[in-house]
């Protein structure tokens, strides 16, 4: 009985054994599926999180691209429009200076020497319309396209100002408007800004605010320029009692032809250029800023900051468009070299009536 229950108890004992270690070997198996499980829905889920970023990023390429595509579209409109507007205003002096020259023409030929020279005249005014029309549509087409680069130096706003006041005081009192220079408490404003075009920008503001006087208020019409000086910056401000700007149009005449106080497109009142070269001579220029308040039938004030500098200014030449005379020519040898026939032929003939003598040429090497 002994060896018997021995027997069974060994047989039950390994049975036992084999059992729990079976057991524990698919405990282990179990542990590593689980494991697996997890290692494959932790990559699952990363390769979801994957391809959610992924399709995100396609999207949000997807809508650059139509916005880029959506932005050269109105680029491209814009551009066309504003080609469209330079061509109708470029086309209508250009056809009134050819008019003009034809009538001098058939006057010549009558030898009314007297009509001849008016008509010449006119064509002359018609000719200058032209080319400051065209220089204007070519300084903003180079202001957008960016190839134009600022050429900062120390500049004293306030002989800037003082000169600009000069040169249109003729302007101001042919339009019956008072224009008026206040400058500001110290002996100089010296700013860092380009010296080219911020008198520019300040001709443009004042001429603006002459053009569009209200006429209603006759002699009161004015116009005063003013500097104020603050701890970092000094503000140039435009001030006038003229017609004024709606709120609604403030964004709108800053676009190039856009003359809100002149729908009979009257050209004495300018061109619908200058604001939209401002403003791109502003934006291209680092700290400067320009601000716009308006009350529509009370007047306008157009201001523009630039950073104050304490670097020393180098160069204080007169700026000055003072030619000489025809008269004071006369007599002169010139050497007038020029690449286009066409321009070389009228320069030919202005000396020749202007009593120069000159030689010509087309280039350097021609002259030599």
């Amino acid at each position: 009985m002994t060896v018997i229950g021995h027997s069974v108890n060994v047989n039950a004992e390994r049975h036992v054994c084999d059992r729990y270690i079976a057991m524990q070997a698919l405990a282990r198996s179990n542990g590593a599926l689980q494991r697996a499980n997890f290692e494959l829905a932790k990559k699952h889920e990363d390769l979801e999180q994957a391809r959610r970023e992924q399709q995100t990023r396609s999207e949000v390429l997807i809508a650059l691209r139509d916005q880029q595509k959506d932005e050269a579209e109105r680029a491209s409109r814009a551009k066309s429009r504003f080609l469209a507007a330079a061509a109708h205003d470029l086309r209508q002096p250009m056809h009134a200076f050819n008019l003009f020259l034809a009538a001098a023409g058939e006057a010549l030929g009558k030898h009314d020497i007297e009509s001849s020279a008016e008509l010449i005249g006119d064509a002359r005014k018609a000719s200058v319309l032209t080319a400051r029309l065209l220089n204007a549509v070519l300084d903003l087409s180079k202001l957008e396209s960016g190839h134009v680069k600022p050429n900062y130096s120390t500049v004293d706003l306030n002989r800037v100002a003082e000169e600009t006041v000069e040169q249109l005081a003729p302007f101001a009192a042919s339009c019956g408007v008072t224009l008026r220079y206040s400058r500001t408490r110290r002996a100089s404003a010296l700013v860092r800004t380009d010296t080219d075009w911020i008198p520019r920008v300040l001709g443009n503001l004042v001429s603006n605010g002459i053009k569009y006087a209200d006429p209603a208020k006759d002699e009161r019409c004015t116009v005063i320029v003013g500097l104020v000086r603050m701890a970092n910056y000094v503000r140039v401000d435009v001030v006038d009692n003229g017609i004024g700007i709606a709120s609604k149009n403030w964004d709108l005449i800053f676009q190039p032809f856009v003359q809100i106080g002149n729908p009979e497109r009257d050209r004495e009142k300018g061109l619908g250029l200058g604001l939209s070269i401002v403003n791109a001579v502003v934006s291209l220029l680092d700290e400067h800023r320009m601000e716009l308040k308006s009350i529509e039938g009370r007047g306008s004030r157009f201001s523009v900051r630039l950073p104050l500098t304490q670097e020393r200014i180098e160069s204080a030449a007169p700026m000055t468009d003072i030619a000489p005379t025809p008269a004071a020519l006369r007599g002169l040898y010139m050497l007038l070299v020029e690449d286009d026939t066409l321009v070389r032929a009228s320069m030919e003939a202005l000396f020749a009536q202007w009593g120069v003598l000159y030689d010509s040429a087309q280039s350097l090497a021609e002259v030599e």
